[in-house]
């Protein structure tokens, strides 16, 4: 039963916290500074088993707990393999400053807010799927935010001055392909835009 009791303290010295995000299975967390690396913290014996290179402007474990995914403030985003904590994959994520990173239950897609913008992306491919979605903001750092609306296919996106909700099935994005086109769509642009899913195109 939860009791609002501290579990543990840890030392940061003079490396100022930015993210925190912990594993699916709960047993390990990852603390993201603005400057001198990442912790991996061991939950159950409440020490630091890792410091992971570079700075983290935001950062977050795949829901099966197999991947980390950090992205630093120069937009260069690190994949870590959780097993052994190596370095497995490199990418662009074309954002600079703060950031927030989300993977949706399922692990097929990855968004990534900056600014105003939510950018999506492949986390296994690391490449990006769609253009930004813009919300209106008043430029402040820091100013959006996005979450998983539980089970449902539903992910929350707010900037400072507006909340927006965007539709995640499958049928809303291939309905929305359709129309944007205005035609049938091409292999390439069902693999783009709708992908690992089979090439089905079915645009009225």
């Amino acid at each position: 039963m939860a009791t609002g009791a501290s579990l543990g303290r840890f030392d940061t010295a003079e490396r100022k916290p930015r993210v925190v995000a912990v594993s699916p299975d709960s047993r390990t967390a990852v603390v993201g500074f603005f400057s001198g690396g990442s912790d991996v913290i061991d939950l159950r014996t409440r020490r630091v088993v890792r410091t992971l290179d570079g700075d983290a402007s935001t950062l977050t474990f795949t829901p099966d707990g197999g991947r980390l995914v950090i992205v630093d403030f120069t937009g260069r985003g690190t994949v870590f393999r959780t097993s052994d904590w190596r370095r497995s994959g490199l990418f662009s994520a074309l954002s600079q400053g703060y950031a927030h990173l989300l993977v949706e239950p399922a692990g097929d897609l990855m968004f990534l807010a900056s600014g105003p913008e939510v950018s999506v992306w492949d986390p296994t491919e690391l490449r990006r799927l769609a253009t930004r979605v813009s919300l209106p903001g008043d430029g402040t750092n820091d100013g959006i935010f996005i979450a998983q609306a539980g089970n449902e296919p539903v992910l929350a996106v707010a900037s400072q001055t507006e909340l927006a909700t965007l539709d995640l099935r499958e049928s809303t994005w291939r309905e929305t392909a359709c129309r944007i086109a205005d035609r049938q769509l091409t292999r390439e642009e069902w693999g783009r835009l709708l992908p690992g899913r089979a090439y089905a195109p079915a645009c009225a």
